[in-house]
Formats: C-alpha cells, structure tokens, sequence
C-alpha cells in the first residue's frame, strides 16, 4: 500500500510559453497558454510518488491542460527531488505514468476521465540510469477523451501522495510536434542536473474506447442492514458512527444519531414478546478475548440507551459475539471495507402484531444508503487550487499500530486534518500522516490494498458521507482519493492523502472526520 507523503507547495504559474531547449538535441515544444485563462500561481505539488520501494520525493507541476484535435492533452513536468538516484524506480510504472496514476475530474458534470494507454509520453527509449535522476526535469504528455460540455476548470489527480490540483483552467491548446524517441547517441551521465529531459511521445489517433465514468456519490445513515422475516426484525448499527474506535462508550452526539432507530423501535417492537436482543460485533483485528469483551460492552452501552430512552415496558438480553460472526469476509483486497461492516451493534425484536413485516426481495437484507442525484446546475462552482502551503490544520489524533504478522511490528501514528473544501458536487477531505517506529511492512497499513477506509458524518443527523467512486464498482481501487497509498514505507516518512466525498448542503459548516484507528475527530470545518 503506498503512503501518502508530505505536501510541499509554491512555485510558478502554469506553464506558459518555455523557449527552453531539452537535453541532448531533443527540442522542447513550447505550450500553449491561454492567458485569460491561465492562474499567476503554479499547480505545483511536492510529495511521494510510487510504491514499496520504488518511490521518489518529487515536484509535479501541472504545465498545461488544454483540448486539442478532438482530444484533451496534460502536460506534467516531474522532477524528483532525490539526493540521489532511487533503487528499483527506474522503469517502474509506479513511480510515474501519466496514462496509469493521472486522472480528470469534471467535479460539476460529475465525471472521471482516464488517459488513452496507447498514446502520449513512452519511457521505453530510457536506460534505467537516466530516468527520474535528481534535479533533472521530465515533460511528460497523456492524451484523454475530449471534456464534455467544454468546462472551463477541472480537478487533475495525481499520483501517491502528489493529490489534488482543483481549479486548472482548460485552454485551447495548439499541435506540437514531439520527439518519438531519444536520439540514439547520448552523452555520458546524460541527463545532468537542471537538464529539462522531453520524454518521447506516441502520437496519432487513438484505437482504443475512451474510459470517462460517471461518479457515483452516496450517503449511509447509522442503520448499516436490516433483516427481516415473518414476525422479527434486526436492525445492524453501525459501530464506527456511535464509538470511538476501540472504545465501548456511546459518543456524545449517539443519542441524537439514534434517534429515528428508538423512534422505531417504539413503534415496531412488541412488549409482549420479549426479550429486545442487542448483540455486539467487532472485526477481526486482535485477540479473541480482547475482541469479545469489546463486543459485550458496546452491547451494553447500547442496551442502556434504549432502557432510558423507551423505558419499563421492554426487556433486554444483551450478548457480544466478538468477530466470530462476519457478515464480511476479511483478508481481501478490500479489508478495511469489510472489518467497517464487521463493527457494528444489532437491535433485534418481534414485531408488534399490527406492524406488518416487508421481507426482502430474494432474501437479501436490506442497507441503508441513498444515491445521490445532483443536477450540474445546482452543484457548486469548481474549487480554486487548495494548497496546503500556509493551511493549518483543524484536528490532530493518534494511533498506536501492532501488526500480528511481520515479526510483531509496531508504528505509531500521526494524524492532521485539514478543513474540507467544496470541489462542484463534491467536498474533499484532506490530510497528513506520520508514522514513527518500524517501516512499513507493505503497502496496506490500514488493512486495504493502496487505499484506506475514512469517511465523514453529520453528527447531529448521523448522515455518513463515504468516498465517491466510480460507475458501478464500490472497490477501494476506484474510489476518487489517493491512488497507491502510502507511497513511502520508511519511519518519519510525512505522506498527504485527499478524497471526495458528496457535498452535504450548503448550510452545513463542519462534519465529523472518521479516521477508522484515528478515532473521530469533531467539528473540522468546510471552508466558505
């Protein structure tokens, strides 16, 4: 999994006309700026890029977006920030590919644009020794499909923990003419530092179908399934909105998140067939012991809600099952996904006998969560480019990490998280983490294949906002966040990491970040 690295930010604005030849004979085109459009700052970001071993501290700068023969054409310019060359970068995909690790994001028409993998920049011409070498600037070139509705501004993601660049104006750029390959004769320690290095480029039409996906936003409430049969009902809350993690004390905002649950309850339980059954459930993370008295005291703090709030008239039988009962499997790509479903607390009874039961279709329980329609007329404007370069942040937390494998390792861990901004429909989540102790054992620190399982949530409403993903598939793989993260294993590493979640109204001025092992962290305002 790939760490999310430390955001450096500053530099000049995007790039314009640059006379500048490239190394070796190989002429550098110029790019074409639309200079009403284009920003006096630079989309310049500093972070880690790559995975496992294969990763550089770089600066990536955003040159150019602009459409250009039917086509949408980004030119970045990477320069890797290294003392030294890197072991194992070389020619490996993870430490820089336009085609693979950037994306377009029309955050107002709600679409992902993915660039075309046959054509644009081919690092194939290169020794290993003369990629990403310290000081040394690469242009590298991605073609995508042309924007829909011709938007004026759009989101880039980039690789690792580069993130966002919000705001990147679209100009009407001009036909270059690129080198197809390095000249055959290079200099001897070619490229030298403060060399600017055109990396080839395959041009012409593409053969292949364009990748633009809708992205699909959607909001959860605490209730995570319901099941029901002929005359009983359970209702499965989701634990990681009422606790804190590793914790059985009710939060001070979960009265008022169960609300409609007790409302409910009230309404459907019957008295007259007791008992109200609250079972607890952990993931599977940690011992047997630990994980089943975790289990029987969230039941109990649950318990003690519903007995103050519907009073006398009911009977409770409370139980922990520890993580012996999944209704997720862990270990897979996806497991701090399955270990959040894992967590939860179930509220079973009878149903009263005028309250009719509705089975569900095919026998599938049913989840609470709502997709979100948003018209591009009614979301917001495109955000500006959001630095983090004089940004404090608004939360701290953190986390104390044993792995039960890899020889026993243990991390300790800082988290900083900074306000959420609004990007169109979306809002963005952003961060910083440390971690000291032991390196990484692999690119899966919380537990999920280059990804993680934070989240937001209106505490007053119990109101979960997820990560947005695209089309159809809910894999950690295509949510819109930090790809390949964290992209740094060694202790000390600072790694940024982002991700867009729906944008909740716009009366709404902080949510809850949902940190997973981090913990809540309350009142982490949106900017205006």
């Amino acid at each position: 999994m790939s760490a999310v690295a430390a955001l450096t930010l500053g530099g000049c604005g995007l790039a314009g006309g640059n006379d500048e030849p490239a190394a070796s004979g190989t002429p550098k085109p110029k790019q074409s700026t639309d200079s009403s459009s284009a920003p006096a700052a630079a989309f310049v970001k500093e972070g880690f890029v790559g995975s496992w071993s294969a990763h550089q501290n770089a600066r990536v700068k955003i040159a150019e977006l602009a459409a250009v023969d039917g086509m949408t054409r980004l030119t970045v310019e990477y320069t890797s920030l290294a003392d030294r060359p890197i072991a194992d970068v070389g020619k490996n995909d993870n430490a820089m590919s336009v085609q693979h690790f950037f994306r377009v994001l029309d955050p107002v028409q709600q679409l992902r644009y993915t660039p075309y993998e046959k054509i644009g920049s081919n690092i194939w011409d290169f020794y290993e020794e003369e990629l990403w070498q310290p000081g040394v600037t690469y242009t590298l070139v991605a073609f995508l499909p042309p924007l829909k509705g011709s938007p004026q501004r759009v989101t880039v993601e980039g690789p690792g923990g580069i993130g966002e660049f919000a705001g990147v104006p679209v100009v009407q750029g001009k036909p270059q003419n690129y080198p197809s390959a390095l000249p055959e004769e290079r200099a001897e320690g070619w490229p030298r530092k403060g060399e600017n290095v055109m990396v080839p480029v395959t041009t012409g039409e593409p053969d292949e179908e364009p990748v633009i996906t809708k992205l699909i936003s959607q909001v959860e409430t605490v209730v995570g399934r319901r099941e029901t049969d002929s005359d009983r009902e359970t209702v499965a809350l989701r634990a990681d909105v009422l606790f804190a993690f590793d914790k059985a004390d009710l939060s001070r905002h979960a009265k008022g998140v169960l609300g409609d649950v007790i409302k409910e309850t009230r309404e459907r339980a019957d008295p007259d067939k007791p008992p109200i059954t609250i079972t607890g459930h952990t993931d599977g993370v940690g011992t047997d012991r630990y994980n089943q008295t975790l289990s029987e005291d969230r039941a109990d703090a649950v318990r003690d809600l519903l007995a103050t709030e519907l009073g006398s008239d009911y009977e409770y039988k409370t139980r922990g099952k520890g993580s012996t009962d999944p209704v997720e499997a862990e270990g897979g790509d996806d497991d701090a996904w399955a270990r959040s479903q894992n967590r939860r607390v179930e509220i079973s009874y009878t149903f009263k006998k005028d309250v009719a039961a509705e089975p569900e279709p095919e026998d599938e329980p049913e989840t609470e969560t709502k997709t979100l329609t948003v018209n591009p007329a009614d979301a917001a404007p495109p955000a500006s480019f959001h630095p983090l370069t004089h940004a404090k942040p608004a939360a701290e937390a953190t986390f104390d990490q044993k792995y039960f494998f890899s020889g026993n390792q243990e991390h300790s861990w800082k988290l900083q998280v900074y306000p959420f901004y609004r990007d169109g429909a979306y809002l963005v989540a952003r961060f910083r983490t440390t971690h000291q102790g032991d390196d990484l054992p692999g690119n899966n620190p919380f537990g999920t294949e280059g990804s993680f399982e934070f989240s937001a949530f209106e505490p007053k409403t119990g109101t979960i906002y997820p990560q947005v993903y695209n089309g159809q598939d809910k894999s950690h793989v295509d949510r819109v966040g930090s790809r390949l993260w964290p992209a740094a294993l060694a202790s000390g590493s600072t790694q940024y990491g982002y991700f867009y979640i729906p944008a909740p109204p716009e009366e709404t001025t902080e949510l809850t970040f949902n940190g997973g092992g981090f913990g809540l962290l309350e009142g982490i305002p949106i900017e205006k």
